[in-house]
C-alpha cells in the first residue's frame, strides 16, 4: 500500500498491506483477500457509504478520497484527491512494466466487435488479453490495464469517449504500439464541435503509436489521419485482399469494414487470417441464455486464459442470485505459469466464486483434480463430457461454460439451450400501434411510457419492435439484461 500510495502521489496511513487485485464494486466482490477496494465518488452512488460493509466482508485496504478513520487496527489505506484519477495514474505505472504489444482500438462504432474479433483470431499458441465487455471508459480502461499480468504477448484495449479531453487521459495510461480507428458516425457527436473535432479527439489515442490501421471508407478521417500522422505506418485497410475472409462475405457492410480491420490488425501482428474469426453470430463474452430446465448460461466459449477465468466467475458470482452455481472451465492455454501453481489459483477462484459444482474438461485440469473440492468432475474431452451430459444435474442452475477456442464448448452450449418450438408466430405491428393507443388514450396527454423489450420482445423481434415503439412516442424501453 505504501507504494501505491508513492505512485499514485496519495498518504498511506495504517497497515502496510500487500494487495494484487483492484475492486471498486461491493456487489461483484468475490474475494477480501489481497484486495484494494477503491471508493468511487459516483453520480449516483458514493463507494465510501460501503466501506464498513467491505470491512464486514474482510476487505482490509481502501483508496479513498476523505481522510477517514480506520475501521481498525488491521487496516490500511490510501487517501488521495480523486480515486479514478489515482486508479489512472496505478495503470499508467502498471502499463509502462508491460514488454507486450498493446493495440487500441477507437471509433464510434464497432470497437468492441473488432476487440472480440481479433482476439478470437489470436493463435492459441499466442498469450493475449482482451478488455473485458465494454471496459473502455475512463474507468474501464483502467480496471483493464490493471488485470495484465505481465506475460501476454498482446493487449487489446478498447478506448472510448463522450467528450473532448477525456482521450488525453486514456491515451496516458494505455500508450498504444498499434491503433485500430473502426469508424466515425453520429455516436456522441453532440459533445463536439463538429465530425472534424470529434475525429482529432480520437486520434489523440494514435499520439505515439507506430502504425494506424483505418479505412478511406470514411474520407474525413483517412484525410486527417494523413494531415497529422503522415510519417507514420498508415494501413488502410479497405485494401485488404478479401479472397481469403470467406466468413466476411456473408456479413453486413458494417461488419465487412470491421473484418477488414481486424484482417489488417492479424497481418500486422505476424499471424495472417488463416484462423481469423468473422461469424455475425458470433456474440460478445459472458452472453447471457435461456438454458435447459429452469437454468440460465453464461456463455465464454472462445478464450481460456486466467484473466478472463477470473472474470467470467466473477460474471457467474453476481448473476446467480442464489441459485446453484456451476462452472465448466476447459484446460487454459499458455498461461506462462507452473501449471501446479495455475490450477491452483483457479481452485482458489472457484471457491472464493462460491461454485456449488466445477466441472473441468482437459488433461491438464484433469491432472490436478485434487486441487479442486471433491465434489468436482472431470472429462479429458469435451466428448466426453457430452457422452456424460445426463448424469451431471443442470436443473435451476446458473452455467458458466469458459472453454479455450480448440475446446469447442459451443457444443456444449448448444446442448444446454432451452429447446424453442417451430410454431410460426406473426407479428401485426400495425395492432401493436392500436394496442399501444388504447392504453396511452387512458392516460394523461404526453404522459411518459415504459415499453418491455426484453428476451428478444418475447421472440417478435427486439430490433423492429423497438423501432415502432420509438417511432410512437415511447419514452422507455426496457430487457432484462443490457447484453
Amino acid at each position: 500500500m505504501s507504494e501505491i500510495a508513492s505512485i499514485v502521489n496519495g498518504q498511506h496511513r495504517g497497515c502496510d498491506l500487500r494487495v494484487r487485485e483492484v475492486a471498486t464494486d461491493s456487489r461483484s466482490l468475490i474475494s477480501s483477500e489481497e484486495v484494494v477496494f477503491t471508493a468511487i465518488d459516483g453520480k449516483n452512488h458514493d463507494g465510501h457509504t460501503f466501506i464498513p460493509r467491505m470491512v464486514t466482508r474482510g476487505v482490509k485496504a481502501f483508496i479513498v478520497e476523505h481522510d477517514m478513520e480506520l475501521p481498525n487496527e488491521e487496516c490500511g489505506m490510501v487517501i488521495v484527491d480523486s480515486t479514478i484519477a489515482a486508479l489512472q495514474r496505478l495503470a499508467t505505472h502498471h502499463r509502462k512494466m508491460f514488454r507486450g504489444t498493446v493495440v487500441g482500438i477507437t471509433g464510434s462504432n464497432g470497437k468492441t466487435i473488432v476487440k472480440e474479433w481479433a482476439a478470437r483470431s489470436m493463435p492459441d499458441n499466442i498469450r493475449s488479453f482482451a478488455s473485458p465487455k465494454s471496459y473502455n471508459s475512463q474507468l474501464g480502461v483502467a480496471l483493464s490495464l490493471l488485470m495484465l499480468d505481465g506475460e501476454e504477448q498482446v493487449a487489446f484495449i478498447e478506448a472510448g469517449i463522450s467528450e473532448a479531453g477525456e482521450m488525453e487521459r486514456l491515451e496516458k495510461m494505455i500508450r498504444p504500439d498499434i491503433v485500430v480507428v473502426t469508424s466515425i458516425g453520429d455516436a456522441h457527436s453532440a459533445n463536439f464541435l463538429s465530425e472534424e473535432h470529434k475525429i482529432s479527439e480520437k486520434l489523440i489515442l494514435a499520439k505515439d503509436a507506430k502504425t494506424i490501421i483505418y479505412s478511406s471508407e470514411y474520407p474525413s478521417l483517412s484525410r486527417l489521419i494523413k494531415s497529422k500522422y503522415g510519417d507514420r505506418e498508415l494501413i488502410d485497410s479497405s485494401a485488404v485482399d478479401i479472397d481469403d475472409m470467406e466468413d466476411a462475405l456473408e456479413l453486413n457492410d458494417a461488419m465487412t469494414v470491421d473484418a477488414l480491420h481486424v484482417s489488417a490488425l492479424m497481418r500486422r501482428l505476424g499471424y495472417g487470417v488463416d484462423d481469423a474469426v468473422f461469424s455475425a453470430n458470433v456474440a460478445m463474452r459472458l452472453e447471457l441464455k435461456e438454458g435447459i430446465d429452469d437454468s440460465m448460461i453464461i456463455d465464454d466459449t472462445y478464450n481460456s486464459d486466467i484473466n478472463s477465468v477470473l472474470v467470467a466467475l466473477n460474471a457467474l458470482h453476481v448473476q446467480s442470485m442464489g441459485r446453484r452455481r456451476v462452472a465448466i472451465i476447459s484446460d487454459i492455454r499458455q498461461s506462462g505459469m507452473d501449471a501446479e501453481e495455475l490450477y491452483r489459483r483457479i481452485a482458489e477462484a472457484v471457491k472464493k466464486a462460491g461454485v456449488d459444482h466445477l466441472i473441468g474438461v482437459g488433461e491438464n485440469i484433469s491432472k490436478h483434480a485434487y486441487l479442486f473440492d471433491r465434489t468436482s468432475s472431470f472429462y479429458l474431452t469435451t466428448d466426453e463430457l457430452i457422452e456424460n451430459f445426463e448424469r451431471e444435474r443442470w436443473a435451476k442452475s446458473v452455467i458458466l461454460i469458459k472453454g479455450s477456442r480448440d475446446s469447442r464448448f459451443e457444443r456444449i452450449s448448444r446442448l444446454m439451450e432451452r429447446r424453442t418450438h417451430t410454431t410460426t408466430l406473426e407479428v401485426d405491428l400495425a395492432a401493436m400501434k392500436k394496442n399501444l393507443n388504447y392504453f396511452r388514450s387512458h392516460l394523461p396527454q404526453h404522459h411518459p411510457i415504459v415499453a418491455m423489450v426484453k428476451a428478444w420482445s418475447y421472440g417478435t423481434g427486439d430490433v423492429d419492435v423497438a423501432r415502432m415503439l420509438q417511432h410512437e412516442g415511447v419514452k422507455y424501453l426496457a430487457v432484462a439484461f443490457a447484453d
